[in-house]
């Protein structure tokens, strides 16, 4: 039992067995409480902000996480240098194999850590690799490779490929950061044929090299989010939701449903574990259907809303939800791949609803391609790095929720060459990590790291 979780438990019993005469003793343990409130906040920003590799994460206390920690994200007050575009810096990046690639694949964990998943083209590789990035130290660390690890769990064969690490990487409740990885050997979309190794999903502790196995997959699994107990992982062919316990470690599934080899990028998960995955389907009259199935924490179907502004008529490769941001009081902003900025408010304790809000291209039309999103300050503030429509180059968008206000700003820099990811990843300087890769020379892709910071 940790100190803080010790006094509080002390100072409660206590305080049970005062009488209702007991005022000014009751006063007294109040102010012993508050007391204890400011020592458990000087604690945890010296673990988080202060420490680095030193600290001894296997023996951690995780119960104390706070909301920035559970949402894997980091909130900061807006200032007047948030109105405009943040510096770019592109962080040095080793070329691990030719066509290596960083598809979205980021995520942090409570100390500040950024981690970062690199895939590579079948053709050239058949593995996938795991960095580790310390702001503090602006260093990088190689974490492994899947191959590695399936060698280490002695469940790799001659000739099994896993070259994808294309979630985001999240830390659950129990302390664990969880990620995915898969194979794309031989799958075909057109007719549902899935990879010829499918996938498995992963944990580690975070200053380990090496990794746990936890489940093998027949499906590709593209992503990865929590609610901090239950890991969820989405697989293709037909959007297959698998979810994992981090405390009974039982492992459940469910296929939601997603025709002509569609897949989305992301799904989402609420503070209060509901599950949001895309279903789309065609009616008996042949008519594209797409709905965001709200699912509770045993897989029950809680509710279909429609979605509109999704697909473009009869184009299922689409990326369906391509960025995504939770904020501190439960509502959740997601961007699909035509360029539409939904938000999910909580209703009751069972349910939510889904609204649509505004085109980021600040017009009355889809189109756009967003696949970024932050908050600033968790409550009123987003940004994106995306591309406007029948655009060549990036911009940078900020939009205020609360005015529904837009601001677009040119970033020439960055053309349609370049392929830029990445939702949620802050450190905890504020910095926010978008990732690619630069296709500018066609035999030779590089990866791109890029570091948005504000003065």
């Amino acid at each position: 039992m940790g100190l803080v979780t010790f006094l509080f438990n002390s100072i409660d019993k206590v305080q049970t067995s005062l009488s209702n005469d007991s005022i000014i003793q009751y006063k007294e343990i109040r102010f012993m409480k508050v007391l204890c409130n400011h020592f458990f906040l000087i604690l945890t920003i010296f673990l988080v902000v202060g420490c680095d590799r030193s600290v001894d994460e296997q023996n951690q206390d995780f119960t104390w996480r706070t909301t920035e920690q559970r949402l894997g994200t980091h909130f900061n007050e807006v200032d007047t240098n948030h109105f405009k575009p943040p510096i770019v810096t592109q962080l040095e990046f080793p070329i691990i194999s030719e066509g290596s690639v960083l598809w979205g694949a980021t995520g942090r964990d409570y100390f500040g850590h950024i981690y970062f998943g690199v895939s590579t083209y079948s053709k050239n590789s058949d593995t996938a690799f795991l960095y580790q990035y310390s702001p503090q130290s602006n260093s990088l660390i190689k974490q492994s490779d899947v191959i590695s690890q399936l060698k280490k769990a002695g469940l790799y064969s001659d000739g099994i490929s896993q070259n994808k690490l294309h979630s985001k990487f999240y830390q659950a409740a129990d302390g664990y950061l969880y990620f995915t990885s898969f194979d794309e050997q031989g799958e075909n979309s057109k007719k549902g044929i899935l990879p010829v190794h499918g996938g498995h999903i992963w944990r580690k502790k975070t200053n380990d090299l090496d990794w746990e196995h936890i489940l093998t997959t027949k499906e590709a699994l593209i992503a990865v989010n929590t609610d901090g107990r239950y890991v969820y992982a989405l697989g293709y062919w037909g959007h297959v939701l698998y979810q994992y316990d981090t405390q009974t470690q039982v492992s459940n599934q469910i296929r939601v449903g997603a025709i002509n080899g569609h897949i989305s990028r992301n799904f989402l998960v609420s503070q209060n574990g509901h599950v949001f995955v895309p279903k789309i389907e065609r009616s008996a009259k042949n008519q594209l259907i797409v709905n965001l199935n709200e699912y509770d924490s045993a897989l029950n179907l809680v509710v279909s809303t429609p979605l509109e502004h999704y697909l473009y008529d009869n184009k299922h490769s689409k990326h369906g939800i391509v960025s995504y941001i939770n904020m501190k009081n439960g509502d959740i902003y997601f961007v699909t791949a035509v360029g539409a900025l939904y938000k999910i408010s909580q209703a009751n304790n069972s349910k939510h609803q889904v609204s649509f809000e505004v085109f980021l291209s600040e017009t009355i039309e889809e189109g756009g391609y967003f696949p970024s999103l932050f908050s600033i300050n968790g409550e009123n503030f987003l940004v994106s790095f995306g591309r406007l429509p029948n655009s060549k180059h990036y911009s940078w968008l900020v939009y205020e929720t609360s005015t529904k206000t837009t601001a677009t700003y040119d970033f020439k820099n960055y053309d349609n060459k370049i392929l830029l990811y990445g939702s949620v990843t802050r450190d905890n300087f504020g910095n926010l990590y978008v990732v690619g890769v630069d296709q500018s020379n066609r035999s030779k892709h590089k990866p791109i790291i890029l570091k948005l910071s504000y003065d």
